[in-house]
């Protein structure tokens, strides 16, 4: 509409030759994350339960504690306490591996560990120091999300549940919760 008002004031002054616009917009797309069926979240379950490692258990983050992908990336193993079964959150690694706070204060919060997520992690934390990262196993830097979309989307397939982005896990996990009925602002 913009474009059509400059034409029709820029004709009558004899800047451009009078014309007529047909402009074709393009079309919004709906990208509506669609959650996890239960069926496909017990695939990806028993998917990373044959054999738990970090990386695949950041899948299960995502999924049952509502973690965003940067989050994940974003664990030390400092930030587990497996004697209480829970887990803050404090950090967040962007692209490029910038670490920083999270996205918002209410971002920051300690969360209770599922019982099964809880055994799996135990077993997996072997003597790792706390200053370790949990998806890397280093201490020298953390997993970028980028490489670990890459891996998340490998997962998937092996699992054999359809490919999603890292966001629908955290779709799934609020549409669980609502499911089980908490409130919508919980």
């Amino acid at each position: 509409s913009m474009l059509r008002r400059i034409c029709k004031y820029a004709a009558p002054l004899r800047l451009i030759r009078p014309m007529e616009l047909e402009i074709a917009l393009p079309k919004a797309v709906d990208k509506i994350s669609v959650p996890l069926s239960p069926a496909e979240q017990q695939r990806l379950y028993q998917y990373v339960q044959e054999n738990p490692t970090a990386r695949k258990i950041g899948l299960l983050l995502g999924l049952e504690l509502g973690l965003r992908i940067g989050e994940i990336c974003g664990l030390q193993w400092s930030d587990f306490d497996l004697k209480l079964g829970t887990l803050k959150i404090s950090r967040t690694v962007c692209r490029k591996v910038v670490i920083q706070t999270p996205k918002t204060r209410p971002s920051r919060r300690e969360i209770p560990i599922p019982k099964q997520l809880l055994i799996m992690l135990k077993k997996l934390r072997g003597n790792a120091s706390n200053a370790t990262w949990f998806l890397s196993g280093t201490e020298s830097k953390p997993t970028e999300p980028r490489c670990y979309r890459k891996s998340i989307k490998a997962y998937l397939k092996q699992a054999t549940v359809r490919q999603v982005r890292p966001h629908a896990l955290r779709h799934t996990f609020a549409t669980t919760c609502l499911q089980a009925g908490c409130d919508v602002k919980t």
